[in-house]
């Protein structure tokens, strides 16, 4: 083999060699600038909503990557909710929607997650409230509202979270966009069960009036214990729960 084969044969495997080691070094860099290995990415896409991992913190994503993803825990519940017309006597049906729950484990890790399957006609203080039975909070929540406009999916931290010794409520104006989902993240320290419950408001209320709560296993969802005269005003959605 003369000098110009070996060079052609040298240049061709180091060809070679950058174009293996880029289809080895697949990464997604998602909205927030976290690099995830396309493998872990689709791994977790099992577990998590595509829009969580679009967004997905830096923090957030160091307390997901270091554990064993054979050990996630998820309990989803899709609930269909007939909505009553409060100023029809007859009590007509008025609307159906749906929605989806989530709560997932990853270790000391939370994500808590409201898919809306059909878009809500009521735009108004929706709460979001996480109960402990054991465990603590460590540190700050994350929440996000996801919603599309013109086929591009945003994020918007804005809510109003109010605490308590044993978990915190977030209330959240729904944006007057479609495609709506929200999630609530957070690590927490001790064992015990953690309780997560969405509660949709079926008329119109203030932030003050979404605020008049308390958290109670004898609240909806097994969470959310609202004033009297509040709670006709949200439509009583299941909760879910997983132990911590």
């Amino acid at each position: 083999m003369n000098k110009a084969s070996k060079l052609l044969f040298i240049i061709v495997l180091f060809l070679l060699f950058i174009s293996f080691s880029k289809a080895e070094e697949c990464i997604i860099t998602n909205n927030a600038n976290v690099d995830i290995p396309c493998d872990l990415y689709n791994s977790l896409s099992n577990y998590y909503s595509d829009n969580f991992l679009k967004y997905m913190t830096s923090e957030e994503y160091n307390q997901i990557k270091d554990n064993d993803i054979n050990e996630i825990e998820t309990y989803t519940i899709t609930e269909q909710n007939p909505f009553i017309d409060n100023n029809n006597n007859r009590g007509t049906y008025f609307e159906t929607s749906y929605k989806e729950l989530r709560i997932t484990r990853n270790g000391n890790f939370i994500n808590a997650n409201l898919l809306w399957v059909q878009n809500p006609s009521t735009r108004s203080y929706d709460v979001f409230g996480i109960r402990f039975y054991g465990p603590s909070i460590v540190g700050t929540p994350l929440f996000r509202e996801y919603y599309s406009v013109n086929g591009v999916t945003y994020s918007s931290s804005n809510y109003s979270r109010k605490d308590f010794s044993n978990g915190f409520g977030i209330s959240v104006k729904l944006p007057s966009y479609n495609h709506l989902e929200s999630d609530i993240t957070f690590t927490y320290s001790g064992s015990g069960t953690i309780f997560a419950s969405y509660q949709h408001a079926i008329t119109n209320v203030t932030l003050t009036q979404s605020k008049k709560y308390t958290l109670s296993a004898s609240g909806y969802g097994n969470v959310l214990l609202f004033d009297t005269n509040i709670q006709p005003k949200y439509d009583n959605m299941t909760g879910v729960s997983i132990q911590g």
